[in-house]
């Protein structure tokens, strides 16, 4: 990148940008950067906590959905692009075996989810 104050892949970054804000319940808590990976520019996407299922979705159906459809946005960009979600504290979330998952889909408590999550970190 030449100038530093250009991005690299626009129509990705904003595609990728305007879906997650329309996911989320706290789009003003989505943070959306470009970074350098190996090969590919890296899009690094930062939301709330209480956001954080929401994005990946059941099985991570929604966020592979969501990298699918940014990956084609980049082609017009001329690029190859890697999405990663994130907690709001820089790091990705962490991943378990399945035998020390626990379920919260009967219960739904979204808070117990998050103090799980963060118990372990």
């Amino acid at each position: 990148m030449s100038d530093p104050n250009q991005l690299e892949a626009p129509t990705a970054l904003s595609v990728l940008e305007h879906v997650v804000k329309s996911i989320v319940d706290d789009p003003d808590a989505v943070d959306v950067r470009e970074t350098d990976g190996r090969n590919r520019l890296r899009l690094e996407v930062k939301v709330g906590p209480g956001d954080l299922g929401r994005v990946i979705g059941r099985r991570g159906r929604t966020a592979q959905s969501i990298r699918t459809l940014v990956r084609a946005a980049a082609v017009k960009d001329g690029r190859e692009v890697d999405v990663d979600f994130m907690f709001l504290l820089g790091r990705r979330p962490p991943r378990w075996p399945l035998s020390r998952r626990q379920d919260f889909s009967k219960s739904g408590d979204a808070e117990s989810l998050m103090e799980s999550v963060v118990e372990r970190l």
